[in-house]
């Protein structure tokens, strides 16, 4: 037991302690930021202030700085690869594995502190110390999407070899990961995509850990209405891809430690310090030596973007494909349009649908102007929908009329193009009027519009 704690400090002592203090000082600015970009909630309710927390966390993991920035400065860095080779001359071996572990306990051990410093700062604000009473199962949870996560960024790190390589491919893959499942607070109202999101994961699992699943609106603390059963396929994906990344890592290691002991042949014979790397020494061949990096870079570089592709492509055309299946067109002008005085209400009533619970329906507005043939000046849209059944639209007077949908939702608008009004809602299964109108601008506008239209339920994506 105390020899291999022994070897996992002479691990340790191999990473660059240059770039550790790098990566801690650029961890503190990073979480100081991601407080302030999620700590916009109430700070005066335990739970709230909990989920705020959570949040700011749910940035960092969202953003996969900590293991970004992380792999790229101790992986990548020179004086981690002299450390390394240099050890290989005076030990029988180099265990990847044991680097590997020191790597992932370093990483740990920063996500530890940031999770605690996140609660006794929002326990501090709230004035509520019973806040830290949920610090094992918020530490406890991040870690274990931490743990799944630094292979990952791992293997970026070591397949590339290249601190500017790795870091911009690290983070190109997390934007497309967040830009696809939501940023956190906000995921996809499809669980069955958000909790692919690491910071959604991490909500939902801190969700039901503190028991506040059943109790509390999920909604509002985690972002969408979800069952446990949406995390298992997040979890077991990507766990399988955690295993895959760390054998790959292992392996693209192995490749790199014998280029890198090519590489410095003439620094070791030259009997100068492991820590300091003369670039004379360098080998006249190095360009050869190289030759397989970078083309395995290209290769890299090729998959990543198709990774990043598939992951943005795949997540949207699900989302269309949901979408499609609660889409209804509830009103539609006939093929060759029809005319409307500027100033004049078009209406017309629908029934709404009671959407699933994690499914959020709106109504929005789509059309063109096919024509404005004698008119002047540019038109003011002014379209909105309001719970209501026809008799009850039918009977108001001017006041309420006015009241009611005079100040709606509007755009400005030339006299011939497209014009759409984007989902306004939530709507429910109840009778609903919609009224739509081109509005005169001081005085500048006259005539009629032919114009062409419909009146869509569709859900949200958000």
């Amino acid at each position: 037991m105390f020899e291999r704690v022994a070897l996992l400090r002479e691990y340790i002592s191999l990473l660059s302690k240059k770039e550790v203090k790098r990566w801690l000082i650029l961890m503190a600015i990073a979480f100081a930021f991601c407080f302030l970009m999620g700590g916009s909630g109430s700070w005066y309710r335990p739970l709230s202030a909990t989920f705020n927390i959570a949040r700011a966390i749910g940035w960092l993991l969202a953003t996969g700085f900590p293991f970004v920035i992380g792999s790229s400065l101790l992986l990548c860095s020179n004086q981690t690869r002299n450390n390394i080779v240099a050890y290989t001359r005076t030990h029988e071996k180099m265990k990847f594995s044991y680097l590997f572990v020191s790597y992932t306990i370093l990483t740990l051990v920063v996500m530890s502190v940031v999770s605690f410093t996140g609660l006794l700062i929002a326990a501090n604000v709230s004035g509520n110390v019973a806040i830290l009473g949920v610090f094992p199962q918020l530490v406890g949870i991040t870690l274990f999407i931490s743990l799944l996560l630094t292979p990952i960024y791992a293997l970026i790190a070591i397949e590339f070899d290249s601190m500017s390589k790795s870091i911009v491919i690290g983070f190109f893959l997390s934007i497309a990961l967040a830009a696809t499942t939501g940023h956190p607070g906000y995921p996809t109202n499809y669980p069955e995509v958000a909790f692919f999101g690491p910071a959604h994961l991490l909500s939902a699992l801190l969700f039901i850990a503190i028991g506040a699943y059943g109790n509390y609106n999920v909604d509002y603390y985690v972002g969408t209405t979800f069952q446990p059963t949406h995390l298992i396929t997040p979890i077991l994906v990507w766990s399988v891809l955690a295993i895959i990344c760390y054998f790959g890592a292992k392996r693209v290691f192995i490749n790199n430690l014998s280029r890198w002991t090519k590489e410095r042949e003439g620094w070791l014979s030259s009997g100068q310090s492991k820590t300091e790397l003369d670039e004379s020494t360098l080998p006249a061949n190095l360009p050869t030596i190289r030759r397989e990096l970078y083309r395995r870079q290209r290769y890299a570089v090729a998959i990543s973007i198709a990774i990043i592709i598939l992951i943005s492509m795949g997540g949207f055309s699900y989302v269309q494909v949901r979408q499609g299946e609660w889409t209804q067109v509830v009103y539609e002008s006939p093929s060759e349009g029809e005319s409307v005085a500027i100033g004049d209400w078009l209406y017309g009533s629908f029934t709404g649908v009671e959407p699933s619970n994690s499914i959020l329906l709106g109504v929005a507005c789509e059309g063109r102007i096919l024509d404005w043939s004698g008119g002047s000046g540019y038109v003011y849209l002014t379209f909105e929908h309001r719970a209501m059944t026809s008799s009850e639209f039918q009977g108001l007077n001017e006041t309420e009329f006015s009241d009611m949908f005079g100040h709606s939702e509007g755009g400005n608008h030339g006299v011939i193009g497209t014009f759409n009004f984007g989902l306004i809602g939530p709507i429910h299964e109840t009778e609903y009027v919609w009224v739509l109108r081109f509005n005169d601008v001081n005085g500048r506008t006259s005539g009629s519009v032919d114009i062409w239209f419909q009146v869509i339920i569709r859900a949200s994506s958000w």
